[in-house]
Parts: structure tokens; sequence; C-alpha cells
């Protein structure tokens, strides 16, 4: 049932501009990571259409540069810690405290 959906979609993405639901949903419909983040999904969706309907593509493409600066300084974020627990192991010997990106 779900190569269904699957395949209805990516007949409809291919075929339909207009079509807004992506294939790949389905295949992480019920996945932990999906259950965690897809509010943060939304709210990027909805910053998007809100910036696309007020400012246009010149807009979007303004403000792009912001939206990866925001992505980035998140990924760097994580690496310090990384970085911190590498060094921490190799000063110490003992193992770190972990550092998760999922909440819980």
């Amino acid at each position: 049932m779900s190569a269904a959906f699957v395949l209805v979609t990516v007949f409809a993405r291919l075929r339909l501009p207009w079509w807004p639901i992506h294939p790949v949903l389905f295949l992480v419909w019920a996945t932990y990571p999906i259950q965690q983040f897809s509010s943060a999904f939304l709210v990027g969706w909805a910053i998007k259409a809100a910036v696309v309907k007020t400012m246009g593509a010149k807009g979007y493409h303004g403000v792009k540069p912001i939206m990866i600066g925001l992505i980035a300084g998140d990924l760097l974020g994580g690496l310090l810690w990384i970085t911190v627990g590498i060094v921490y192991y190799f000063h110490t010997g003992q193992t770190p405290q972990t550092y998760s990106i999922f909440p819980g």
C-alpha cells in the first residue's frame, strides 16, 4: 500500500507542477526523527511561504543566506560539543557525557 502512495505521488510530482506532496513523506512517515522535527519543518515551510508571498522570489533569494547561516550555526554548535568531548576524553581518559540532537 505504501509503495502505491509513493508511486502516485512520484507521478503527480513529475506531471503536476502544483502538486505539494513529496514522495519522501511516505518513506519517513512514522519514524522517530519526523515525530521530533515535524514542527521545525512546519515552521520552516511557514517562513518560506510568508517570505515568498510578501517579498516574492527576489526576497526569497535575499533571505536564503540568513537561513543557511542559521542551519550552519546550529551544526557548528553541535560540532563544538563533539570537539569538547574529544578533548575531554584525551585529557581524562573518561567517556564524556553524551550530546544528542534529538530532544528527550
